[in-house]
């Protein structure tokens, strides 16, 4: 199966996932590249949504076929 989103991580998004523990880390791009398939899914406006990662939020912003991962940051 193909990716339905192409994926853009912001400045801001990668400086957060860098400092997380790597078992996180690595379930988060699971997560992330797997969108919507894992984690938990809340939407919070028409084009954003809460990815939950186990204690982890993911900010997902999507424009068209682009998923942009704005932030990562504890639940």
């Amino acid at each position: 199966m193909t990716q339905p989103f192409r994926v853009e991580w912001s400045e801001q998004a990668l400086a957060d996932w860098r400092r997380l523990s790597i078992d996180d880390a690595k379930l988060v791009a699971r997560a992330v590249g797997s969108f919507p398939r894992e984690g938990i899914v809340i939407a919070t406006s028409p084009s954003e949504y809460l990815l939950l990662v186990g204690a982890l939020a993911v900010v997902l912003v999507i424009d068209g076929d682009v998923l942009n991962v704005d932030r990562v940051r504890r639940a």
